[in-house]
């Protein structure tokens, strides 16, 4: 049999009716490659009923050739996948003079060179096998992109005088996810009506981050959500073992099409400047774990295999999506190796009794002891920095800050993030000059204690900076605190994520577990009022940043459209340069102190000494009134204030002492006392506070569960 009858034997053999459109096309390109006529196309394609006269000469006439060329051997691959056997493989009677061998069998399924080894102990995944093209792609989508989201593709080739075929063009870039998708569903057998007919050589790419429709450059990109691992290096089987072992936050796992796996891992980032910082740990990572790693795929609008497309008679294939880590941080907290000898040893509670560690000095007074973190948390404008700026002086020269908190004279690190260098050094001159302290170093040695390191362009995320940090600290002996200004400059991952504030917090626990000095920054609040909620709920993202801290100062600003016209102790009138702000603490190591009122003047907040600012609300909470804080006159006015308190709080179940005191602002002994002058208003059940009429209904409702 000669090759045009092994052709056409082995085309005959492939039923038309049980390919999709796209197979169909492929058929014919081949053929025509191959140098047949369209003639024998058509009349294989009779066999079909969606069979149409002119058909297959229309289709026939739009083969170019070039970026279009599928060879003869995808028509013998998918004669052998129907079942066809070559005639030289079917066997014959032996003559003496032949010789006897021992070809490899053949097996349709085999499209990727397995260690037989290694495949049995990590087989690669297969959860997509029972879809088309179409399907994996649609569920591809899904899993990448958000309905409104520009996605990249590209199905023109050229092939390069080295034999690789590489993208031709940036492709289309021009239809959203949901418009792919909705494509997909009305042509379910044909891929390419909807990404375009490819090079079945090449194979197709996309572009597994979203672009925003007019490009697809790297500034084009809208998200920073994944990067692409491949080796060519490793065989497939090592690549999968190694992304399993490593569990790395893989989002979707693509067969290439040839001889690496695509892991398309979720980066999570922020901003371009973080997507190439995790990129560049992860590639490090895996280098230094002996994984060769092809470097060229950083940049975040790279080129991956589209799953579904044939690349040289084999698939690209979809194997499995979201595997691994759940994201980036839980990967990222779940690979920090430390030796276990550098973990302090567990210890017996009655040692620690009988020897017990010493307690930190207090570093601010009623604040923060030696070694403890404090945050400071408020709007813009409220002049977070000078107050930060103001306690590195009253640090550095052990004077009061706010007027109020007795500071440790001891040296600090002032980390500037935000603003230049000279504008940073004004700053500190103006708030000595109006705190009352020499400017002049040899008058006044105490400035020495203030180092400044200014990094306003070359800021870089916490866990790239602690290091930095940390080393610059252990040069200067004595420094007892470290100022982080401001955080927003350096914040790791998702601010609103649990889990990645998580993280980004022990970076500060690790810097002042390396350094013993304190770790001090600001935060900015959430958008919108902020006086109903309670302080340590008006930062901005997830609690755990205000959480975490052992002192939270909050900063919310005073309604001053009460003191509109009236002259105040502290210069003329109520003007737009001046600012009030009311200052809570939410402290882990000492009592609670009472709010207090100040003015912002630049370049320093004054104590409110006169109470002008006590009767004012918050704005947006009228429930912040100071007024409170004096003692009422009458009884009358003491039972109004504890039923206001008790019917703002979730009181169906009665309510304690404690939450009444921190709902009114008074002890727990004054809450216990004016609870006793009104037996007949309020009665102590079971040790909680009712009122009679929600007592008679909470013993109604318990005795019927019982």
């Amino acid at each position: 049999m000669n090759e045009t009858d092994d052709l056409k034997d082995a085309l005959y053999s492939i039923d038309p009716k049980s390919l999709d459109y796209q197979r169909w096309v492929e058929v014919g390109m081949a053929l025509k490659h191959g140098g047949y006529d369209c003639s024998l196309w058509d009349d294989w394609s009779k066999n079909d009923s969606r069979y149409t006269p002119r058909g297959c000469a229309n289709k026939w006439r739009t083969f170019k050739g070039n970026s279009s060329v599928v060879t003869i051997k995808s028509i013998f691959k998918m004669a052998r996948e129907a079942g066809w056997v070559p005639e030289g493989y079917k066997g014959h009677a032996l003559d003496w003079e032949d010789e006897i061998t021992q070809d490899e069998p053949y097996s349709p399924n085999n499209e990727v060179s397995v260690d037989k080894t290694e495949a049995k102990s990590f087989e690669l995944p297969h959860n997509y096998d029972h879809m088309t093209g179409v399907q994996q792609l649609k569920v591809y989508l899904e899993t990448l992109f958000k309905p409104d989201e520009y996605v990249g593709i590209v199905t023109e080739s050229f092939q390069r005088e080295d034999g690789k075929w590489t993208p031709a063009n940036r492709g289309d870039y021009s239809r959203t996810a949901g418009k792919l998708i909705k494509s997909l569903e009305k042509y379910p057998n044909d891929l390419g009506a909807t990404t375009g007919d490819w090079n079945q050589e090449a194979g197709a790419w996309i572009r597994f981050n979203p672009c925003d429709g007019q490009g697809v450059r790297d500034v084009n990109a809208t998200a920073y959500r994944f990067t692409l691992i491949e080796s060519d290096e490793v065989s497939i089987e090592a690549q999968y073992k190694a992304y399993v072992e490593w569990n790395l936050p893989i989002a979707a796992l693509v067969f290439s099409g040839t001889k690496s796996l695509h892991a398309i891992v979720k980066i999570d980032a922020q901003n371009e400047n973080e997507y190439a910082q995790r990129v560049s740990f992860l590639y490090n990572f895996l280098e230094n774990h002996g994984f060769s790693v092809d470097t060229q795929n950083k940049n975040v609008m790279r080129l991956s295999r589209l799953p579904g497309a044939t690349r040289n008679s084999n698939t690209q294939k979809l194997l499995a999506t979201n595997i691994g880590a759940e994201n980036w941080s839980v990967w990222r907290n779940s690979i920090e190796e430390i030796p276990e000898e550098k973990l302090p040893p567990i210890t017996s509670l009655a040692e620690k009794f009988l020897n017990p560690d010493p307690l930190p000095e207090p570093l601010i007074e009623e604040v923060l002891r030696e070694g403890h973190k404090m945050i400071i948390a408020g709007p813009s404008k409220a002049g977070k920095s000078f107050a930060l700026m103001e306690l590195c002086v009253c640090l550095a020269e052990g004077g009061k800050w706010l007027g109020r908190f007795q500071c440790k004279q001891c040296k600090v690190l002032y980390v500037n993030l935000e603003i230049d260098a000279p504008s940073a050094t004004q700053r500190f001159r103006k708030i000595y000059e109006t705190l009352g302290y020499s400017t002049d170093p040899a008058e006044n040695p105490n400035i020495h204690n203030i180092i400044t390191w200014d990094l306003r362009g070359h800021a870089l995320p916490l866990d790239k900076l602690s290091k930095p940090i940390i080393n610059q600290a252990s040069m200067v002996n004595g420094i007892k605190a470290i100022v982080i200004d401001p955080i927003y400059k350096v914040i790791t991952g998702d601010e609103n994520s649990a889990a990645d504030m998580s993280a980004f917090c022990n970076y500060f626990d690790q810097i002042g577990a390396q350094t013993g000095a304190c770790t001090i920054y600001c935060h900015h609040h959430s958008k919108g009022a902020q006086g109903s909620k309670k302080s340590i709920d008006r930062a901005s993202g997830s609690g755990v940043l205000t959480r975490d801290p052992d002192a939270i100062l909050d900063f919310s600003e005073i309604d001053l459209t009460q003191l509109e016209g009236k002259e105040i102790a502290w210069g003329a009138e109520i003007d737009e340069d001046r600012s009030a702000w009311r200052i809570t603490g939410s402290l882990r190591e000492f009592r609670t102190f009472k709010p207090l009122n100040v003015w912002f003047e630049y370049p320093i907040h004054r104590v409110d000494t006169k109470g002008e600012l006590d009767a004012c609300f918050l704005e947006g909470d009228a429930r912040s009134n100071l007024k409170q804080y004096a003692n009422p006159s009458s009884a009358e006015d003491r039972r109004k204030e504890l039923w206001n308190a008790y019917y703002e709080l979730d009181h169906d179940e009665g309510v304690s002492v404690s939450q009444l005191s921190e709902q009114t602002g008074r002890t727990r002994k004054t809450v216990a006392k004016w609870l006793g002058e009104f037996p007949k208003q309020f009665t102590n059940y079971c040790g909680k506070w009712f009122t009679a009429e929600d007592l008679g209904r909470y013993l109604h409702d318990t005795k019927e569960l019982d």
